[in-house]
């Protein structure tokens, strides 16, 4: 056996291993949350075949369990069932063994159980500066990139009100629009969800009832606010001022997709952490289970693995999911970096915490130097926007999320009284852009109506400079805007 195959054979030797589930209850409760994903894919394309309107039953399938386990579970019973035989159950049990699961067993067993618990690790907690100045990052990103499709693309909603009926006029622009969207769209959600999931087990450590009451009010509240009034209204509006008709949809949950996904994601999260025995001996050595946690802390992944996992799951299989549904699916739009890609990075955002790779400089962790890493992710991107391809989209969707990340950890890892106030409004900016970028795009286009009236002859300067107008104001609008709806007594304990 040659050296090459002796690494490959290691490879995916671990690979095998680290998807093996200890118990028989965490191979159920994997089963049936991909027998569920299953559900919303055949269930979503019988209804695409005959309803033009079939992403409301996928948002039902998404919506329903959402709602029973953040609200209504508390009304059956079947959960207070169950953690009471949890309670009651007798017997000790052994540490359990190295999974692919252990990265999202939390140090904590669930708060007021009657068993002895694994204790965490006795440390300080660490800040993460960084991660919130990225969540800045990624919203300001988030708001430019939804100003790009207004002035991109002719669909009529309340987010692209502004016809642009000759690209072809301003064909650098249009491209440099085209560039922007697809450079952003391979990495920024699927970033969002690492960074959403690498708090999710300190979250969890506080509780069980406290976690659920915090995604409830936090993220379902908001999610369900904006899904049924705020978007459906900016709709209404925006489509009274292209058409003179008035025409309101009851629902449109527009960016709120990543709310309901993410609470879908720490619901995966419990129940795989709640079918799972944490329980140690009362007479075991407990520093001894600690030493051993400590010296199975899986090193951060190689290129070949961040290859391997970015061209299978974030390249071929979602280009395969993307080729049979188009556009949207169970409210996530199907698009590169979504998905799969989005579903990988939540749960590296679970192994990072579990496994410190962000307590280290990761430059350091990495097996190429920076000098090799930067230019390749450059090269990366442009195969992305000239030359897409699921390997090179992949790959992308790994390597840029981890280059921003290495950028801000090297060089924005600090806090200022201004990133403070930025990092405390991101969250109602992602929730609120939209709609102040429907009000400054129309203020735009009266005004230049107003000084230049209207004709083809003005495309480029009405486009071009409108974008610029819009980018600028909407910026210069929403961040105040929320910030100051973060200081409102009721609002500021839910955004």
């Amino acid at each position: 056996v040659t050296n090459q195959q002796s690494r490959i054979c290691i490879f995916l030797t671990s690979i095998i291993h680290q998807s093996a589930f200890s118990t028989m209850k965490q191979q159920i409760v994997i089963l049936l949350w991909v027998l569920y994903g299953v559900a919303i894919i055949v269930v979503g394309n019988i209804v695409r075949s005959i309803m033009y309107w079939n992403g409301r039953i996928p948002l039902f399938l998404v919506a329903i369990p959402v709602l029973y386990r953040y609200i209504l579970y508390r009304y059956c019973g079947c959960c207070e069932k169950s953690a009471s035989a949890s309670a009651t159950s007798t017997g000790t049990a052994t540490a359990t063994a190295t999974t692919l699961t252990e990265p999202l067993l939390n140090e904590n067993a669930e708060a007021g159980e009657n068993h002895h618990s694994l204790p965490p690790p006795p440390s300080r907690r660490m800040r993460y500066p960084f991660l919130d100045n990225i969540k800045v990052f990624l919203t300001a990103i988030v708001v430019c990139h939804h100003i790009s499709i207004a002035f991109k693309y002719n669909s009529v909603s309340f987010e692209t009100i502004i016809i642009v009926p000759n690209q072809q006029k301003i064909p650098f622009f249009s491209q440099m629009l085209y560039a922007f969207i697809f450079l952003n769209q391979g990495y920024f959600m699927p970033l969002f969800f690492f960074i959403s999931a690498f708090f999710v087990p300190s979250s969890y450590a506080k509780g069980r009832e406290r976690f659920l009451r915090g995604k409830w009010k936090r993220i379902l509240l908001p999610a369900l606010f904006v899904t049924f009034t705020i978007y459906p209204i900016g709709d209404l509006f925006s489509i009274y001022y292209v058409s003179g008709s008035w025409s309101y949809g009851w629902m449109n949950y527009s960016q709120a997709w990543f709310l309901y996904w993410l609470l879908i994601l720490n619901w995966v999260y419990m129940s795989i952490i709640e079918s799972t025995d944490t329980t140690i001996s009362t007479t075991g050595a407990v520093e001894d289970v600690l030493q051993e946690e400590e010296a199975r802390k899986m090193p951060f992944p190689s290129t070949w693995t961040r290859l391997f996992y970015g061209v299978t799951l974030c390249g071929i299989v979602l280009d395969f999911f993307r080729s049979i549904n188009r556009g949207s699916f169970a409210t996530m739009p199907t698009a590169i970096g979504s998905w799969t890609a989005d579903f990988l990075m939540f749960y590296a955002g679970i192994l990072a915490k579990k496994h410190g790779w962000l307590e280290k400089d990761l430059a350091e962790q990495l097996d190429i130097p920076l000098s090799i890493f930067f230019p390749w992710v450059v090269i990366e991107g442009i195969f992305v926007v000239f030359l897409p391809n699921p390997i090179a989209n992949g790959f992308y969707c790994v390597d840029m999320s981890l280059a921003v990340l290495i950028i801000f950890q090297r060089w924005f890892n600090y806090e200022t009284k201004l990133s403070k106030i930025l990092a405390r409004s991101a969250y109602c900016v992602y929730l609120i852009h939209t709609i102040i970028l429907l009000v400054t795009t129309i203020i735009y286009l009266e005004l230049y109506r107003v000084v230049f009236g209207s004709g083809e002859e003005t495309e480029v300067g009405r486009i071009v400079g409108g974008f610029i107008f819009v980018l600028v104001s909407t910026h210069g609008i929403v961040w105040p805007l929320s910030y100051a709806l973060t200081r409102l007594p009721i609002l500021r304990d839910i955004i």
